[in-house]
């Protein structure tokens, strides 16, 4: 009874996020008068995205249609989008229904670009799962990465796309902050899921030395350690955690992100890869972002200096209490490390920019496009 009611839980979340999303004019981000504008590191990025494929010469349009049709990627959750006459056009063979508005939602906003700025026709394809191991002889596009992958190419994720980041009812997070600094309590929130790397691939042999693979139920147990210092707990039990008894002990129930927003500082902590829709609004949060050091990486992941928009913790959460200690011990250091962020955000990873980066990217990619 109580994994059917998390799932109705999560069923709520994700349609509620859905509608504020849908109700954000994204016609107004774009002005035909003028290109859409981004820092001079997002362009220098695109390039360097794509300086394998430079070095090689271009890129078989052939190959791209082939791969996509290709039964020995299925695993890899391939879809091929087509732009033709700026129109967009999709073709995949997902079996998940749940992964449709991953799909939907990049569709959605490249709808939305080709409303305003023409695209040349093109097809390229996108993984939809959350991280792919393979280099391949054609771009893939993805939303997230290892950061020694260079055949692959990242784009905003689904959520950013969707603007998922707006996650107060009734508020603009881009405009309201609400509280002040002042007010918030000197604590760690945390609510999220249970899958990470190893649950997935040995749900009942997870290993707690295992730095990589279970920081997120080193967290969970931190909380009961130091509970004045961190409040962290589990919403939804996947990938096998609901048949590992120890996890229940970090059972949680979930928090209003205004809730959350009431505390000075956030965690941002990888799942299978990237966390995207935990990524997102934390940086518009105003709060101190402590972020575990990782190899795996999103689009703007470049642009973010430790120290100067986050606080760096060592894979394995070895120094997080040590970390934490620090900024209540500097607490006006620690909220200018905050308002960093926040304005990172504003200037790089608004829904605006998230379209504008994936039409330069998606222009880059069409200068190698080739017949063959």
């Amino acid at each position: 009874m109580r994994s059917f009611y998390h799932y109705i839980l999560l069923l709520f979340f994700l349609f509620s996020i859905d509608v504020r999303a849908e109700q954000i004019n994204v016609d107004a981000y774009f002005k035909p008068e003028n290109k859409p504008k981004i820092a001079d590191w997002l362009l220098e990025q695109i390039e360097k995205e794509f300086s394998f494929f430079q070095r090689g010469g271009a890129i078989s349009k052939s190959k791209i249609s082939s791969l996509a049709n290709d039964e020995c990627y299925s695993h890899l959750l391939l879809v091929k989008y087509s732009i033709e006459n700026n129109e967009v056009y999709v073709s995949h063979k997902i079996p998940h229904h749940w992964l449709m508005i991953r799909v939907d939602s990049i569709k959605a906003a490249l709808q939305a670009i080709c409303r305003i700025y023409p695209l040349p026709d093109m097809e390229f394809i996108v993984s939809m799962h959350d991280a792919v191991a393979e280099q391949l002889d054609v771009p893939l596009f993805v939303m997230a990465k290892h950061r020694e992958n260079n055949t692959q190419i990242l784009i905003p994720d689904f959520e950013a796309l969707r603007g998922a980041y707006q996650v107060l009812q009734g508020k603009d997070i881009t405009r309201d902050v609400l509280y002040l600094w002042e007010e918030r309590k000197n604590q760690m929130i945390w609510r999220g899921s249970t899958a990470q790397h190893s649950l997935a691939s040995h749900p009942l042999s997870f290993d707690l030395d295992d730095d990589h693979c279970i920081s997120r139920v080193r967290l969970c147990r931190l909380s009961t350690q130091f509970p004045e210092m961190i409040d962290a707990k589990f919403t939804i039990y996947a990938q096998g955690a609901e048949s590992i008894p120890s996890l229940e002990q970090f059972r949680g129930d979930f928090i209003s992100y205004e809730d959350q927003l009431r505390c000075k500082y956030q965690m941002l902590i990888d799942g299978n890869t990237c966390s995207y829709s935990a990524s997102g609004w934390r940086w518009f949060s105003d709060s101190l972002i402590f972020k575990e050091d990782s190899d795996q990486v999103q689009w703007y992941y470049n642009g973010l200096q430790p120290n100067i928009h986050y606080i760096p913790v060592q894979e394995g959460l070895g120094d997080l209490t040590e970390k934490l200690q620090w900024a209540g011990e500097h607490d006006e250091e620690a909220k200018a490390i905050a308002r960093n962020a926040r304005e990172f955000a504003l200037n790089h990873i608004t829904q605006e920019m998230n379209f504008a980066y994936l039409y330069y990217t998606l222009s880059a990619y069409d200068e190698l496009l080739k017949d063959e």
